[in-house]
C-alpha cells in the first residue's frame, strides 16, 4: 500500500467498486503505468482491456485544454526530484464522456536516490449519469475528506416563481472549513453564513443546480476575501450540485504582486539611463525598456523574440550571436562589445552585460541584461592609449636618461623609522651607513629608456635593471641620502648632483632631476643628465673670466700707459687726435680678439686690420707664414705697427703714391722656445735721415717691445722685431 494509500486509511481498501477511487504506478525503465480495476473504470476501460497502460496512451485522455499542464507538472516532479505532486485535470473517457479527476502522487527512488516509478491515487469528482449517485455518508465521507481540495454537496432554495434566491450546505469536508473560513455550515444557507454574499454565487451554482451543467471557473469573493478556484457539477435529484474548489486566494495575490512587481520594474526599466532587456531559458528576448527602443528605433514587433540582433552592427552580428548563444547554454555571467545601430543609423559601441535569472530551486530561467553606449568611453580609452604611446616614444627616444623607480618598500621602513621615533633622517642614516646601502638594494627599478642603455654603455635593459648598484661608485650614497631627505620632508621635486660611472668603469658627473609620484609618493620618475661636459665648461668659463680680468686690467694699464706718454708734454688737439688713434688701434686689436673669443689671433688679420685706414695710396705689401700670437702679443703688435703705420705716412713711404711698405716675418726656434722676427721695410719715399731725438713713437715702440732695432738707411726705414712667442 503506498504513502498516498495510508493517508486514505481504509477508505480505499473498503470503498466498494463504482466509488470512483483508483491507484496506479508508472514504471520509469518500462514507461507503462498500471492502473487498479476501479482506475479503469473511471477512465472509460473495456473489462477485458488490462494490458499496461503507456504515457501517450494516458496523455490521449487527458482533456487537451489540461494536457500540457499535467505533463508539464509530472516533468517537473521528474527532472527536480520532488517528493511527489498533487492536482486536477479533467479527462475524455472512451465513451465520449468528460470526468473531472483529483490526482495525488509520489516520487519512489531506489537506494541510490535515482527514480523508479512515480505511483498515486485518483478520485474521480464527476457524477456518472449513467450509475446512481452515491450519498458521501458513513465510510465514503473518508474519501472527501483525504482529497487535498475542499468539498461540498448543496441544494439550491427557490422562490415560488422557481427562481434561486440562495443554496444550502449538505454536506463539506475536512478542507471546507480551512479553505472557506466558514464554521458549522452544514445545513445552514449562504447568505445566512456570509450575509453580504455577491448575488452572483446564487446566479452561478443554479446553473449547474437548475439547469444541471457542469462548471469550471475562478471567482474571487470580496464579502469572503478570497478567490476560488470551482468545479460545480449536478447530482441527484435535481436542485442539487457538488462543488470541488481550492483557496487561490495566496496565487492571486502572488500573481497580483508579480504585476504590480512587474509594472514596477517596466517603469524602473523605462526610466533608466541603460537599455535594459530580459529573456526566456531559450534565449528569446521577451522584454527590451523604452531606452532600447529609443536608441534603436525599434519597436516590440521588431526587436523581441530574436529581433534585437538586427540593430547590431553586420561584421559583429555572427559573433555576438554565437557569444550570446554559447552564454545561453552554459547559463552563465557574460560580457561583451559591439557596435550599435542608433535610430538615426549611426552605429556606436556598446557594451552587453547580463546576468542569469534563476528560479528558487536554482534553475536557469533566462537572462536579465543592460546595454550602455561606450562609444565617448572607447574615443577616450583609444585617446589615452594614443597618449600613452606618445608618452612611451617620448620616454624611450628623449635624449635625457629616464629611470622608472617603485619606492613603496622604501616609503614601509621610512614609516617604520617614524614609528620608532626617528626625527632627523640624516644624523641617523649618517650613523648607520650599512642601511643607506640596505635601503638602496629595496628599491625597484621598473624601467629605463634607450637612451639610458648607451649612456652607460649597457648591453640590454634586462642587464641594466638587475645590475643597477654598478653604476653607483663609492660615494653615491650621498646621492641617495639627498633623495631620501627629500622624501622625509614631504617633497615631491628634488635636484641632485653626484658621480655615477658605466658599466665600462667610465666616471662622469650627473645630474638627477627626481619627481616623486603616487598618493604615497612610492613611484619615482629620475632624469639623468651627463653633466661632465657642463661642468668642465663652467671651470673653462672661470678661467676666462679670470682671463678676462687681467686681460682688462693689462689693457687698462696699457691705455693708461699711452696716455702719460702722449699727454706727457702737449696737451693739444693734435696731441688728442694722437691719442685717440691710437686707442682706436687698441679697439682693433680687441674687435679682432672678440672674434677669435681671446684664444689666439692670426698675425696676418692683425696686420690687415691697423694698416687697412692707411692703404690709400703707397703699397702695403704682407708676407709671412701663418703665426697665431697670444691676446697680449696682439695688443702689443696692434701699437707698434699703428706707430710705424703713423710715421711712414707722416714721413716715410706712405707720405708718396709711389712709396711701398714691405712687412715680412719669420718664425725661428732657439732651443724649445720660438721667436717671431717681424722687419717692417719701407722704399720709395723722400730720402731718410736719422732723427736728432727719440720721439714718442720711438719710445713707445721701443718700452712695447725691447728687442727693436731701427736702420735709418737713405733709401728707407728698416725696424726689425724679435719676440719670444712662448712666454
Amino acid at each position: 500500500m503506498t504513502r498516498y494509500e495510508r493517508e486514505l486509511g481504509l477508505a480505499v481498501a473498503s470503498v466498494p467498486a463504482g466509488l470512483g477511487v483508483g491507484t496506479w504506478r508508472w514504471d520509469i525503465a518500462t514507461r507503462t503505468i498500471h492502473w487498479s480495476e476501479e482506475l479503469r473504470r473511471i477512465y472509460g476501460m473495456a473489462e477485458t482491456d488490462r494490458a499496461p497502460v503507456t504515457l501517450q496512451a494516458f496523455a490521449d485522455l487527458v482533456h487537451p485544454a489540461d494536457r500540457g499542464r499535467v505533463i508539464a507538472t509530472v516533468s517537473e516532479t521528474l527532472s527536480s526530484r520532488r517528493e511527489g505532486h498533487a492536482h486536477r485535470f479533467r479527462i475524455l473517457r472512451r465513451d465520449g464522456g468528460v470526468r473531472l479527476v483529483s490526482s495525488r502522487a509520489r516520487l519512489v527512488v531506489d537506494e541510490a536516490g535515482r527514480a523508479i516509478a512515480l505511483e498515486g491515487v485518483d478520485v474521480d469528482l464527476s457524477s456518472d449519469p449513467d450509475e446512481p449517485v452515491v450519498e458521501p455518508h458513513g465510510s465514503h465521507r473518508a474519501i472527501f475528506d483525504a482529497i487535498d481540495d475542499g468539498f461540498c454537496l448543496c441544494e439550491m432554495i427557490v422562490d415560488d416563481q422557481g427562481r434561486a434566491r440562495d443554496y444550502r450546505f449538505l454536506e463539506t469536508n475536512a478542507l471546507f472549513e480551512e479553505m472557506t473560513g466558514i464554521v458549522a455550515a452544514v445545513g445552514r444557507t449562504a447568505l445566512e453564513l456570509v450575509p453580504d454574499l455577491e448575488p452572483h454565487w446564487v446566479e452561478i451554482y443554479a446553473r449547474a443546480g437548475l439547469e444541471r451543467r457542469t462548471l469550471r471557473f475562478e471567482q474571487g469573493s470580496e464579502a469572503m476575501g478570497r478567490w476560488f478556484d470551482v468545479f460545480a457539477t449536478p447530482v441527484e435529484p435535481h436542485g442539487r450540485f457538488a462543488i470541488v474548489f481550492r483557496d487561490i486566494t495566496a496565487e492571486r495575490n502572488a500573481e497580483r504582486a508579480l504585476i504590480e512587481s512587474e509594472a514596477r520594474f517596466r517603469n524602473i526599466a523605462d526610466h533608466s539611463p541603460s537599455m535594459i532587456w530580459v529573456t526566456r531559458e531559450d534565449g528569446s528576448c521577451v522584454f527590451l525598456n523604452e531606452g532600447w527602443f529609443r536608441f534603436t528605433g525599434q519597436s516590440e514587433e521588431t526587436g523581441l523574440g530574436f529581433g534585437w540582433l538586427d540593430a547590431v552592427h553586420p561584421d559583429d552580428r555572427a559573433h555576438v550571436k554565437r557569444a550570446f548563444s554559447e552564454a545561453n547554454a552554459r547559463g552563465e555571467t557574460f560580457s561583451i562589445e559591439y557596435r550599435l545601430r542608433r535610430a538615426d543609423g549611426v552605429y556606436r559601441w556598446a557594451i552587453d552585460s547580463a546576468r542569469p535569472r534563476l528560479s528558487p530551486d536554482g534553475r536557469f530561467l533566462g537572462y536579465v541584461g543592460t546595454v550602455i553606449d561606450i562609444t565617448e568611453r572607447r574615443e577616450a580609452e583609444a585617446a589615452l592609449a594614443a597618449s600613452e604611446a606618445r608618452a612611451r616614444a617620448l620616454f624611450d627616444h628623449v635624449g635625457v636618461s629616464l629611470w622608472d623607480e617603485d619606492f613603496s618598500a622604501i616609503l614601509d621602513r621610512l614609516e617604520a623609522l617614524r614609528a620608532q621615533g626617528v626625527v632627523d633622517l640624516s644624523a641617523h642614516l649618517a650613523q648607520r651607513p650599512q642601511l643607506v646601502r640596505e635601503l638602496m638594494d629595496v628599491v625597484v627599478l621598473r624601467d629605463v629608456n634607450r637612451f639610458t642603455l648607451r649612456l652607460f654603455e649597457a648591453d640590454d635593459k634586462a642587464g641594466f635593471l638587475a645590475s643597477l648598484s654598478r653604476v653607483f661608485p663609492e660615494g653615491a650614497e650621498d646621492v641617495f641620502v639627498k633623495e631620501l631627505e627629500a622624501l622625509w620632508r614631504g617633497e615631491r621635486f628634488v635636484q641632485i648632483e653626484g658621480p655615477l660611472c658605466t658599466f665600462g668603469g667610465r666616471p662622469f658627473d650627473a645630474m638627477f632631476t627626481i619627481v616623486f609620484e603616487g598618493e604615497r609618493a612610492e613611484r619615482t620618475l629620475v632624469s639623468v643628465v651627463d653633466v661632465s661636459a657642463l661642468k668642465r665648461l663652467e671651470q673653462r668659463q672661470q678661467t676666462l673670466i679670470a682671463e678676462l680680468n687681467h686681460r682688462v686690467k693689462n689693457s687698462l694699464a696699457m691705455v693708461q700707459a699711452i696716455a702719460l706718454q702722449t699727454f706727457r708734454h702737449s696737451h693739444g688737439p693734435q696731441t688728442r687726435e694722437t691719442f685717440m688713434a691710437r686707442l682706436q688701434a687698441l679697439g682693433k686689436a680687441q674687435d679682432l680678439l672678440t672674434r677669435t673669443r681671446w684664444d689666439a689671433a692670426p698675425l696676418d688679420a692683425l696686420i690687415a686690420e691697423i694698416v687697412a685706414p692707411y692703404d690709400t695710396g703707397c703699397a702695403f705689401v704682407p708676407q709671412g707664414p701663418r703665426v697665431t700670437i697670444d691676446p697680449q702679443q696682439v695688443l702689443t703688435f696692434a701699437l707698434v705697427l699703428h706707430e710705424l703705420c703713423t710715421n711712414a705716412v707722416k714721413y716715410g713711404a706712405g707720405s708718396v703714391p709711389e712709396g711701398r711698405v714691405d712687412i715680412a716675418w719669420e718664425l725661428r726656434k732657439e732651443g724649445s722656445e720660438r721667436h717671431l722676427r717681424l722687419v717692417w721695410t719701407e722704399r720709395g719715399g723722400p730720402p731718410v735721415t736719422p732723427p736728432t731725438r727719440t720721439g714718442f713713437g720711438s719710445r713707445l715702440i721701443a718700452r712695447l717691445t725691447p728687442h727693436v732695432r731701427f736702420d735709418y738707411a737713405r733709401e728707407g726705414l728698416v725696424c726689425v722685431l724679435d719676440v719670444r712667442l712662448d712666454g
